[in-house]
């Protein structure tokens, strides 16, 4: 049985570098408590106009070190996803990566959006990766462990809209 995950027992830390040669911003926390790290354009890539339906690669000229055991997340900026219409596209790194990290970025809104050097472009949550394996199992031994479910097989919209 796997244990209960206790965030007052964590103390593990994402370890970061600026990549030699590249002027690229470290991660942050804008608050203590906030749940994403956010990550920035480099301060060496020149401006980028991301077409509407389009999407880009930014190389952030950052390398980050993930924990064994966890994977970093990302999620959009609030602002950047609701102004400039960036969401993002790839989202997931995982432990043992130790290339560039890229952003992919893509425009989902009816006009160009603008990517300048030094912006704040994403974010990213550490989290903890609980379950290692797949247990495979024939479909009857599959319903027999999770008849119980309340939600069953509904999806896509199958609790209402309100």
């Amino acid at each position: 049985m796997m244990e209960s995950f206790n965030a007052s027992k964590v103390t593990e830390r994402l370890q970061a570098c600026i990549i030699e040669g590249r002027k690229g911003k470290l991660p942050v926390k804008a608050h203590a408590n906030d749940a994403g790290f956010d990550f920035f354009a480099p301060l060496d890539m020149d401006e980028v106009v991301i077409l509407p339906g389009k999407d880009y690669l930014v190389q952030t000229g950052v390398r980050v070190g993930v924990p064994k055991g966890w994977a970093l997340l990302g999620v959009n900026k609030s602002g950047v996803a609701t102004k400039k219409k960036l969401t993002l596209g790839a989202k997931l790194v995982d432990s043992g990566y130790t290339g560039e990290l890229g952003i992919h970025l893509v425009n989902i809104g009816d006009a160009s959006a603008k990517i300048c050097p030094g912006d704040k472009i994403a974010q990213f949550m550490l989290i903890p990766i609980g379950i290692t394996d797949v247990e495979e199992m024939t479909e009857e031994e599959y319903w027999r462990r999770n008849s119980d479910s309340e939600r069953g097989c509904g999806g896509f919209g199958s609790t209402g809209e309100k």
